[in-house]
């Protein structure tokens, strides 16, 4: 059974992947969150299927939060799902490496608030960086993998977005 649950973990982390690959190409900051729910909920599936509860109820939380930033972009809401966060991982503490997640969780909770795509993208860079930290942790090669191709996407994306703009224009 725990072959199984590890296979189905990465096809799900590998579904991630293709909305996170999508996802920063847009430009319009609701269509990004959107493919940020999808993503989450399959990484949520992901993280539990490899019995990383705490992951997996940040990534939860994660899920309703983009949600919430699509439809209800109020910035104070940020600090709603910091306690939720603090809460979640108060309950499922493991160990030090606990911290990890949840720290990463607190910063994507920002990034996921921001006003404009920019500090959304930018924010989401560190907080992916510690996402691919903890699925390194976890052993999870597809879900170390589709956190890396989103840090990619997002570098790709703010270079088309905002680099690219600086250099042609004179």
């Amino acid at each position: 059974m725990l072959e199984f649950n590890f296979i189905l973990s990465q096809i799900f982390a590998g579904i991630a992947f293709l909305c996170d690959l999508a996802s920063f190409q847009f430009k319009k900051k609701e269509r990004i969150l959107l493919f940020f729910t999808i993503s989450a909920g399959c990484l949520c599936a992901h993280y539990f299927l490899l019995n990383s509860t705490i992951s997996g109820v940040l990534i939860a939380i994660s899920t309703v939060r983009f949600f919430t930033a699509r439809v209800l972009p109020d910035p104070r809401l940020a600090w709603v799902f910091t306690v939720i966060s603090l809460i979640a991982a108060y309950l499922t503490y493991v160990d030090a490496a606990s911290f990890v997640p949840l720290i990463a969780s607190i910063i994507v909770n920002f990034a996921s608030f921001q006003k404009s795509d920019r500090m959304l993208r930018q924010l989401m860079m560190i907080g992916t960086c510690l996402w691919i930290a903890n699925t390194i942790i976890l052993k999870s090669p597809v879900g170390a993998f589709t956190e890396i191709a989103f840090l990619l996407s997002n570098f790709i994306g703010y270079y088309r977005h905002y680099l690219t703009k600086r250099v042609l224009t004179p």
